[in-house]
Protein backbone atom coordinates (compact mmCIF):
# COMPACT_ATOMS: atom_id res chain seq x y z
CA UNK A 1 0.00 0.00 0.00
CA UNK A 2 1.66 3.32 -1.67
CA UNK A 3 0.32 6.42 -0.39
CA UNK A 4 0.82 10.18 -0.90
CA UNK A 5 0.26 11.21 2.49
CA UNK A 6 -0.26 15.14 2.52
CA UNK A 7 -2.13 17.02 5.63
CA UNK A 8 -4.62 18.18 2.82
CA UNK A 9 -5.27 14.37 2.07
CA UNK A 10 -5.44 13.49 5.67
CA UNK A 11 -8.28 15.41 6.29
CA UNK A 12 -9.69 14.43 2.74
CA UNK A 13 -9.62 10.66 4.05
CA UNK A 14 -11.48 11.57 7.51
CA UNK A 15 -13.97 13.12 6.02
CA UNK A 16 -14.79 10.31 3.91
CA UNK A 17 -12.58 7.70 4.20
CA UNK A 18 -12.39 5.77 0.60
CA UNK A 19 -11.61 2.14 2.38
CA UNK A 20 -15.52 1.80 3.55
CA UNK A 21 -17.19 3.44 -0.06
CA UNK A 22 -19.52 0.23 -0.45
CA UNK A 23 -23.09 -0.27 0.20
CA UNK A 24 -24.11 -0.82 3.33
CA UNK A 25 -26.42 -3.25 5.15
CA UNK A 26 -29.94 -3.01 4.67
CA UNK A 27 -30.80 -4.27 8.03
CA UNK A 28 -29.79 -4.21 11.42
CA UNK A 29 -29.17 -8.09 11.76
CA UNK A 30 -26.74 -8.14 8.68
CA UNK A 31 -25.40 -4.38 10.42
CA UNK A 32 -24.49 -6.60 13.45
CA UNK A 33 -22.27 -9.51 11.92
CA UNK A 34 -20.90 -7.29 9.38
CA UNK A 35 -16.93 -7.22 10.17
CA UNK A 36 -14.95 -3.72 9.98
CA UNK A 37 -12.84 -4.68 7.38
CA UNK A 38 -11.00 -2.90 4.37
CA UNK A 39 -12.90 -2.07 1.58
CA UNK A 40 -16.36 -3.04 3.46
CA UNK A 41 -18.90 -0.89 4.75
CA UNK A 42 -19.77 0.14 8.42
CA UNK A 43 -23.01 0.10 9.59
CA UNK A 44 -24.13 3.51 10.66
CA UNK A 45 -24.00 2.62 14.46
CA UNK A 46 -20.42 1.53 14.36
CA UNK A 47 -19.12 4.26 11.89
CA UNK A 48 -17.14 6.00 15.15
CA UNK A 49 -15.77 2.67 15.07
CA UNK A 50 -14.98 2.65 11.49
CA UNK A 51 -12.78 6.64 11.51
CA UNK A 52 -10.98 4.57 14.26
CA UNK A 53 -10.19 1.50 12.39
CA UNK A 54 -8.83 3.65 9.36
CA UNK A 55 -6.98 6.39 11.53
CA UNK A 56 -5.24 3.56 12.66
CA UNK A 57 -4.42 1.55 9.49
CA UNK A 58 -3.60 6.08 8.73
CA UNK A 59 -0.71 5.72 11.79
CA UNK A 60 0.51 2.73 10.69
CA UNK A 61 1.08 3.68 7.50
CA UNK A 62 2.31 6.88 8.69
CA UNK A 63 4.62 5.34 11.45
CA UNK A 64 6.10 2.53 8.89
CA UNK A 65 8.02 2.57 5.44
CA UNK A 66 5.65 5.11 3.62
CA UNK A 67 5.36 7.97 5.72
CA UNK A 68 5.37 11.25 4.39
CA UNK A 69 9.23 12.34 4.79
CA UNK A 70 9.87 8.76 3.00
CA UNK A 71 7.89 9.19 0.35
CA UNK A 72 9.64 12.98 -0.09
CA UNK A 73 12.92 11.14 0.16
CA UNK A 74 12.28 8.74 -1.93
CA UNK A 75 10.15 10.83 -4.35
CA UNK A 76 13.35 13.06 -5.01
CA UNK A 77 15.58 10.11 -5.72
CA UNK A 78 13.69 9.41 -8.51
CA UNK A 79 13.38 12.37 -9.82
CA UNK A 80 17.23 12.49 -9.28
CA UNK A 81 17.85 8.97 -11.14
CA UNK A 82 15.34 10.13 -13.75
CA UNK A 83 17.41 13.47 -14.41
CA UNK A 84 20.71 11.35 -14.39
CA UNK A 85 19.28 9.02 -17.25
CA UNK A 86 17.97 11.77 -18.99
CA UNK A 87 21.51 13.65 -18.88
CA UNK A 88 23.41 9.80 -19.81
CA UNK A 89 21.35 9.92 -22.80
CA UNK A 90 22.46 13.18 -23.64
CA UNK A 91 25.95 12.43 -23.01
CA UNK A 92 25.86 9.70 -25.98
CA UNK A 93 25.42 9.99 -29.20
CA UNK A 94 23.24 7.09 -31.63
CA UNK A 95 25.05 5.31 -33.80
CA UNK A 96 23.18 2.64 -35.53
CA UNK A 97 24.82 -0.32 -35.94
CA UNK A 98 24.30 -2.65 -39.36
CA UNK A 99 25.64 -6.69 -39.24
CA UNK A 100 25.35 -6.60 -42.85
CA UNK A 101 27.81 -4.28 -45.07
CA UNK A 102 26.06 -0.70 -45.42
CA UNK A 103 25.59 1.54 -48.61
CA UNK A 104 25.12 5.55 -48.63
CA UNK A 105 21.06 4.75 -49.27
CA UNK A 106 20.87 2.11 -46.07
CA UNK A 107 22.13 5.39 -44.15
CA UNK A 108 19.83 8.17 -45.30
CA UNK A 109 17.45 5.66 -45.03
CA UNK A 110 18.40 5.20 -40.59
CA UNK A 111 16.61 7.79 -38.38
CA UNK A 112 18.63 11.52 -38.46
CA UNK A 113 19.43 13.46 -35.52
CA UNK A 114 18.10 17.10 -36.28
CA UNK A 115 20.38 20.08 -35.55
CA UNK A 116 17.81 22.77 -34.59
CA UNK A 117 19.97 24.94 -32.66
CA UNK A 118 23.04 26.94 -33.12
CA UNK A 119 26.20 27.18 -30.75
CA UNK A 120 24.69 29.98 -28.76
CA UNK A 121 21.19 28.26 -28.52
CA UNK A 122 19.61 30.15 -31.36
CA UNK A 123 17.08 28.51 -34.01
CA UNK A 124 19.07 27.81 -36.93
CA UNK A 125 16.78 28.97 -40.19
CA UNK A 126 16.79 25.47 -41.95
CA UNK A 127 17.39 22.43 -39.58
CA UNK A 128 20.44 19.95 -40.48
CA UNK A 129 19.68 16.04 -40.34
CA UNK A 130 22.74 14.04 -39.00
CA UNK A 131 22.62 9.97 -39.85
CA UNK A 132 25.41 7.96 -38.40
CA UNK A 133 25.39 4.69 -38.55
CA UNK A 134 28.36 1.89 -38.62
CA UNK A 135 28.85 -1.53 -40.15
CA UNK A 136 31.76 -4.13 -39.05
CA UNK A 137 34.54 -2.10 -41.49
CA UNK A 138 33.22 1.43 -41.98
CA UNK A 139 31.79 4.43 -39.99
CA UNK A 140 29.13 6.14 -42.33
CA UNK A 141 28.30 9.90 -41.86
CA UNK A 142 25.81 11.66 -43.79
CA UNK A 143 23.89 15.04 -43.89
CA UNK A 144 21.01 16.83 -44.95
CA UNK A 145 19.70 20.26 -45.58
CA UNK A 146 16.68 22.15 -47.38
CA UNK A 147 18.93 24.97 -48.42
CA UNK A 148 20.61 25.60 -51.53
CA UNK A 149 24.20 24.91 -50.72
CA UNK A 150 27.51 27.56 -50.09
CA UNK A 151 30.26 25.72 -50.70
CA UNK A 152 33.95 25.33 -52.87
CA UNK A 153 33.45 24.40 -56.62
CA UNK A 154 34.93 20.86 -55.58
CA UNK A 155 34.50 17.52 -57.16
CA UNK A 156 32.85 14.65 -55.56
CA UNK A 157 35.42 12.41 -53.51
CA UNK A 158 38.47 15.71 -53.70
CA UNK A 159 40.86 16.06 -51.14
CA UNK A 160 40.32 20.01 -49.50
CA UNK A 161 41.56 21.38 -47.25
CA UNK A 162 39.44 24.42 -45.56
CA UNK A 163 36.12 23.07 -46.42
CA UNK A 164 35.14 25.08 -42.92
CA UNK A 165 35.31 28.85 -44.52
CA UNK A 166 31.83 27.49 -46.49
CA UNK A 167 29.25 25.33 -45.50
CA UNK A 168 30.40 21.83 -43.82
CA UNK A 169 29.67 18.87 -41.99
CA UNK A 170 32.34 17.55 -39.66
CA UNK A 171 32.59 14.44 -37.74
CA UNK A 172 35.11 14.14 -34.76
CA UNK A 173 36.40 10.53 -33.30
CA UNK A 174 38.11 10.67 -29.87
CA UNK A 175 40.80 8.22 -29.25
CA UNK A 176 39.28 6.38 -25.51
CA UNK A 177 41.89 7.35 -22.64
CA UNK A 178 43.74 10.18 -24.88
CA UNK A 179 43.89 13.29 -25.54
CA UNK A 180 44.19 12.39 -29.43
CA UNK A 181 40.98 12.60 -31.63
CA UNK A 182 40.37 12.88 -35.68
CA UNK A 183 38.42 15.23 -37.81
CA UNK A 184 36.74 14.81 -40.74
CA UNK A 185 35.35 17.34 -42.75
CA UNK A 186 32.34 16.86 -45.74
CA UNK A 187 30.97 19.85 -48.03
CA UNK A 188 27.86 19.84 -49.60
CA UNK A 189 29.31 18.80 -53.07
CA UNK A 190 31.06 15.46 -51.61
CA UNK A 191 34.57 16.96 -51.06
CA UNK A 192 36.09 15.72 -48.34
CA UNK A 193 39.27 16.57 -45.90
CA UNK A 194 40.67 15.05 -42.54
CA UNK A 195 43.50 15.63 -39.79
CA UNK A 196 44.31 13.51 -37.02
CA UNK A 197 45.39 15.68 -33.76
CA UNK A 198 47.66 14.37 -30.52
CA UNK A 199 46.13 17.13 -28.37
CA UNK A 200 44.13 20.49 -28.66
CA UNK A 201 44.65 21.54 -32.14
CA UNK A 202 48.05 20.13 -32.67
CA UNK A 203 48.33 18.59 -35.77
CA UNK A 204 50.15 15.10 -36.08
CA UNK A 205 51.14 13.02 -39.03
CA UNK A 206 47.86 11.47 -40.88
CA UNK A 207 47.75 8.20 -42.49
CA UNK A 208 46.53 8.43 -45.98
CA UNK A 209 43.05 7.11 -46.34
CA UNK A 210 42.33 5.23 -50.13
CA UNK A 211 39.82 3.27 -49.00
CA UNK A 212 37.12 6.50 -48.32
CA UNK A 213 34.28 7.16 -50.30
CA UNK A 214 32.15 10.04 -50.81
CA UNK A 215 28.65 10.62 -51.75
CA UNK A 216 26.66 14.24 -52.89
CA UNK A 217 23.13 14.89 -54.27
CA UNK A 218 22.34 18.28 -54.86
CA UNK A 219 18.23 18.34 -56.10
CA UNK A 220 16.86 22.29 -56.47
CA UNK A 221 17.54 23.92 -52.81
CA UNK A 222 18.81 21.17 -51.05
CA UNK A 223 21.32 18.88 -50.96
CA UNK A 224 22.72 15.77 -48.88
CA UNK A 225 26.10 14.02 -48.68
CA UNK A 226 28.21 11.80 -46.89
CA UNK A 227 31.40 9.57 -45.97
CA UNK A 228 31.86 6.11 -45.36
CA UNK A 229 35.42 5.87 -43.11
CA UNK A 230 37.60 2.38 -43.08
CA UNK A 231 38.28 1.85 -39.71
CA UNK A 232 41.41 0.11 -40.03
CA UNK A 233 42.92 3.71 -41.71
CA UNK A 234 42.11 6.26 -39.01
CA UNK A 235 45.59 7.34 -37.58
CA UNK A 236 44.01 7.16 -33.79
CA UNK A 237 42.95 4.02 -32.41
CA UNK A 238 38.86 3.62 -32.20
CA UNK A 239 35.83 1.93 -32.22
CA UNK A 240 32.29 2.38 -31.56
CA UNK A 241 32.31 0.20 -28.23
CA UNK A 242 35.59 2.45 -27.45
CA UNK A 243 36.11 5.91 -27.59
CA UNK A 244 33.91 9.21 -28.29
CA UNK A 245 32.67 11.17 -31.45
CA UNK A 246 30.99 14.24 -32.23
CA UNK A 247 28.92 15.51 -35.33
CA UNK A 248 29.01 19.27 -36.14
CA UNK A 249 28.24 21.71 -38.80
CA UNK A 250 29.05 25.38 -40.37
CA UNK A 251 26.00 27.21 -42.18
CA UNK A 252 24.67 30.30 -43.95
CA UNK A 253 26.69 33.54 -44.26
CA UNK A 254 27.48 34.74 -41.75
CA UNK A 255 28.74 31.56 -40.56
CA UNK A 256 26.30 29.60 -37.96
CA UNK A 257 28.05 26.69 -36.31
CA UNK A 258 25.90 23.61 -34.53
CA UNK A 259 27.16 20.82 -32.57
CA UNK A 260 25.23 17.46 -31.41
CA UNK A 261 27.26 17.48 -28.23
CA UNK A 262 27.44 20.21 -25.69
CA UNK A 263 30.52 21.32 -25.44
CA UNK A 264 30.51 24.22 -23.04
CA UNK A 265 29.99 27.97 -23.86
CA UNK A 266 31.90 30.66 -25.09
CA UNK A 267 33.17 30.99 -28.74
CA UNK A 268 32.44 28.30 -30.94
CA UNK A 269 34.92 25.61 -30.88
CA UNK A 270 34.81 21.78 -32.21
CA UNK A 271 37.67 20.76 -31.05
CA UNK A 272 37.15 20.54 -27.36
CA UNK A 273 37.74 16.74 -27.47
CA UNK A 274 37.47 16.26 -23.27
CA UNK A 275 33.71 16.91 -23.93
CA UNK A 276 33.07 14.55 -26.75
CA UNK A 277 30.34 11.75 -26.16
CA UNK A 278 30.18 8.10 -26.00
CA UNK A 279 28.64 6.32 -29.24
CA UNK A 280 25.45 4.58 -28.02
CA UNK A 281 24.92 1.63 -30.57
CA UNK A 282 21.33 1.02 -32.17
CA UNK A 283 19.65 -1.27 -34.16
Amino acid sequence: MRARLSSRSVRTCIAAPPLYRTKRPQTGREALNYPLVPGVAAPRSCELSAHRHFLSALMAVHDGCFNAAEQKTSRDRFYSTRRLRRRYRQSMLTVHRSSTPLSFEALFDAPALRLTLDWFRAPLETPLEIHLAADADRVWFGAGCAAPPRCAPALCGEFVEGLWERDVVEIFFGEANSTRYQEFNVSPRGAWWTMAFSQYRTRMTTKPMPGIRCHSAVVGEAWRAAIAIPLRELTISWSCEAGSLNAAAIQGSPQRFATAADLGGGEPDFHRAERFPRALLAG
